[in-house]
């Protein structure tokens, strides 16, 4: 279903240019020693994936939610872009107030 008033993030992030890059942010990567091996990390509003993306990448579960369904589409692109497609994961747009959720989970 079309939403009625177009969301600003979709325009946002429209494109294929990341707006705010490719690399985790500064915090998430002092505070991520904090997080127990191996664990199940949800990451709120993760737009166009790049902390999650990297969480995943460090061997967590991870499951992006965002109000931007196109921002996660890139969070799925950015995904297959660094693991050459060998990762188990799908973005699934839908759901409360058409947000979007994206499961990665990487194979090695």
């Amino acid at each position: 279903m079309k939403p009625l008033i177009p969301n600003p993030w979709d325009e946002r992030f429209a494109g294929t240019e990341y707006k705010y890059g490719t690399e985790p942010n500064v915090f998430l990567r002092e505070q991520a020693v904090r997080f127990a091996a191996s664990c199940a990390v949800l990451v709120p509003g993760d737009g166009e994936g790049r902390n999650g993306v990297w969480l995943a990448r460090q061997g967590h579960a991870v499951t992006s939610a965002d109000y931007s369904a196109q921002g996660l589409r890139k969070a799925q692109a950015l995904a297959d872009h660094f693991t050459e497609g060998r990762h188990n994961g799908a973005c699934r747009v839908g759901g409360l107030a058409g947000s979007a959720v994206c499961r990665l989970l990487w194979s090695a």
